[in-house]
């Protein structure tokens, strides 16, 4: 068996520091992947390409402030050479998104929530976000709690991989509930994820 894999990156930044409270960030990304596995009876190929816009606006003051928007595109040829009964796909898919994050400090506690809400082609996804608390009893010790929903969406080789893929995968939703401890740089956590 031979696998072949290959990645090409390319980034446009730019930031914007309006003022010490205001700054504006705006970043472009290019990226082509590709990925071959062959074996005797298999030639299957994978290659995509993606283009990522984010941008950003955060604003700080007695709670950080942050909103953005991300536009995500891709598209992409799976094929298999040498089986006669696999019908290339040329997949595309378009994700976009609506995110905020906030953060306040009080003393020696910080509050912080993240919401998002996506979009995937027509398809309005089940809001995400997540609420999470650190407090500091001293330099060396510090609780955190988090809880959080999220969801995985099946990317295109777990829909359509050659011997593989499975068409009909469906999005991957969970809840997780997650507390630790730090001390002296040694880290502690219990998780649990509920996931349908």
């Amino acid at each position: 068996a031979f696998q072949e894999d290959r990645n090409h990156r390319f980034s446009l930044v730019h930031d914007w520091q309006w003022s010490p409270e205001l700054y504006w960030s705006t970043k472009l990304t290019y990226m082509n992947e590709y990925l071959g596995y062959m074996q005797s009876g298999i030639k299957s190929l994978a290659e995509s390409n993606i283009v990522n816009f984010n941008s950003k606006i955060k604003f700080d003051g007695i709670v950080n402030h942050t909103i953005g928007v991300t536009v995500r595109y891709e598209n992409g040829e799976l094929k298999d050479d040498v089986n006669p009964l696999f019908e290339s796909f040329f997949p595309k898919r378009t994700t976009s998104a609506l995110y905020y994050n906030g953060t306040v400090v009080k003393d020696k506690t910080t509050f912080s929530l993240s919401l998002r809400q996506e979009l995937i082609g027509r398809d309005v996804q089940t809001p995400t976000g997540q609420f999470a608390i650190k407090y500091d009893q001293s330099e060396k010790l510090n609780f955190t709690l988090n809880v959080g929903r999220h969801y995985s969406y099946p990317g295109f080789n777990d829909l359509y991989w050659p011997n593989g893929g499975n068409p009909d995968l469906s999005t991957e939703k969970s809840w997780q509930v997650e507390g630790g401890v730090s001390f002296h740089g040694l880290i502690v956590k219990l998780y649990k994820i509920y996931t349908t």
